[in-house]
């Protein structure tokens, strides 16, 4: 499985937003269930 460019800009976007949510703790987002299933996501896995 080839990992193109646009699901590693994504990869990166998602590991943000989940690490300024461990941070902010507002929404839950820094979650393993929920940052895990989003990066499967854009896996496509």
């Amino acid at each position: 499985m080839e990992i193109t460019t646009l699901q590693i800009v994504l990869v990166f976007i998602v590991a943000c937003i989940a690490g300024m949510e461990s941070v902010l703790d507002e929404f839950q987002f820094h979650r393993p269930l929920i940052a895990c299933t989003l990066i499967g996501a854009v896996l496509g896995t």
